[in-house]
């Protein structure tokens, strides 16, 4: 029943955060604001394809069958994230049980830290860090899409999110990311 209780505090705190919403659409809080998803996000992706194309240690350690998943989603990215009913919410970046602060007594959650990545974006982008690899967590994935309507291409989308992410991870810090 806690464990229950606990992981409907933490999708209760994330939908609360992408409530707030962004009249001028995505991108850093600092601006500029593009009006379709893609046109923010996809610069990421697009940095992270040139770099590791750049990369001959990237290309090697990711091999032909990751960089051709690449060349496929880039291909087409723009249709996939177009398939998302979202709006320009309140990201956190990297909302996951690592950054929330928890009272073990009260089985309260008192706090999230590290918004370092927290941007103007589509919703399901936190949804991707909300597993952050944990099999069991996939339970908080579909409390957040029983209280929410994601779509029908959702799957597409999370897949597309979890493929870049962990290649922007690489590139950024050299994640070992090839197992995923």
């Amino acid at each position: 029943a806690r464990r229950t209780m606990l992981q409907q505090h933490v999708v209760d705190l994330l939908l609360h955060l992408h409530r707030v919403e962004h009249p001028e659409g995505y991108g850093s809080f600092d601006g500029p604001w593009y009006p379709q998803w893609w046109d923010y996000y996809g610069q990421r992706v697009h940095a992270t394809y040139q770099a590791i194309h750049r990369s001959e240690e990237a290309r090697v350690y990711l091999g032909s069958q990751v960089l051709a998943l690449m060349e496929r989603t880039l291909q087409y990215g723009e249709q996939i994230l177009g398939t998302s009913p979202g709006r320009p919410v309140l990201l956190h970046g990297d909302f996951c049980f690592g950054n929330l602060l928890f009272d073990p007594h009260a089985w309260q959650i008192t706090g999230l830290i590290d918004p370092l990545d927290a941007e103007w974006g589509d919703r399901e982008l936190d949804l991707v860090n909300l597993i952050n690899g944990h099999v069991l967590h996939f339970e908080l994935l579909n409390k957040y899409r029983e209280a929410t309507e994601l779509g029908p291409c959702f799957p597409l989308r999370y897949w597309f999110y979890q493929v870049w992410k962990w290649l922007f991870y690489y590139v950024r810090v050299h994640a070992p990311c090839r197992e995923w």
